[in-house]
């Protein structure tokens, strides 16, 4: 259907084509996919995925119908479509292994286990939600005019720590600095840490050195530039069990 309304010199426009793709075709395209991953692994089922690969690509770009579809694929990141019909099912078995499941893939008789041992192996961060109590640190989320008030953000005393956490092509990590108690550290997370989870590591390893440090009874500031980090440390609801054990260290910094 949304073939025939467009063509190489009429129809809707490339970037229009592009936003169909991404936002209603590749969602169907993956939706319950493990369920029915293994078929994606057919020769026949291949080929018709990538005639339809073909024809977005095409209408993305407006190219002609020689236009080599690898090249095209490369220069829009759009992938052949058995490789994320594969990692949206793996996903979804790692979630389920970690729920208890076993890993086991409902419907198929494999197991997607065996595409990543090392992937399958890693406990999962999510967790079942909890209520916790009431933070005894405070989180605050200052605008742009607060800073030049006279009572804005009182950062001029106490010990100041500033974190970040970044995630590139070659893995992720989290980096601390705190001019007062001589602290630069980096730390590297590996291959898998989102960037939500390394900007809350960052926070928390800033809690566990300040308690191996012995900080007692002084005013502690930790920026971070991540607003779903600090809004998750300020939620009453937690789902992530790092969030967790963030959430108690800085519980315990602020009982010391």
């Amino acid at each position: 259907m949304c073939r025939r309304s467009f063509d190489q010199t009429w129809g809707l426009r490339p970037a229009m084509v592009y936003w169909i793709y991404s936002a209603i075709l590749r969602p169907r395209l993956l939706y319950a996919a493990v369920i029915w991953w293994s078929r994606a692994q057919k020769v026949a089922a291949r080929v018709a995925l990538e005639h339809v690969r073909a024809l977005i690509l095409r209408g993305a770009l407006g190219a002609i119908r020689t236009t080599p579809v690898v090249a095209m694929g490369v220069l829009f990141d759009v992938e052949p479509f058995h490789l994320p019909i594969v990692a949206a099912a793996a996903r979804a078995a790692h979630r389920l292994q970690c729920e208890g499941n076993g890993g086991l893939v409902p419907g198929t008789p494999n197991s997607l286990t065996a595409y990543s041992p090392t992937v399958f192996r890693m406990p999962q961060d999510r967790m079942s939600a909890i209520r916790a109590s009431k933070a005894t640190y405070k989180v605050c989320f200052p605008q742009r005019e607060d800073w030049l008030r006279p009572q804005g953000p009182k950062l001029n005393s106490g010990i100041i720590l500033f974190t970040d956490g970044s995630m590139t092509g070659s893995g992720s990590g989290a980096s601390i600095y705190c001019r007062e108690k001589g602290i630069s550290e980096s730390i590297p997370l590996g291959r898998f840490a989102t960037v939500f989870q390394s900007e809350v590591m960052a926070i928390l390893c800033c809690a566990q050195d300040l308690l191996a440090n012995g900080t007692r009874g002084e005013r502690i500031s930790i920026c971070s530039d991540s607003q779903a980090a600090l809004r998750a440390l300020d939620s009453l609801t937690i789902i992530s069990r790092l969030v967790w054990d963030c959430k108690a260290v800085l519980e315990d910094s602020k009982e010391q």
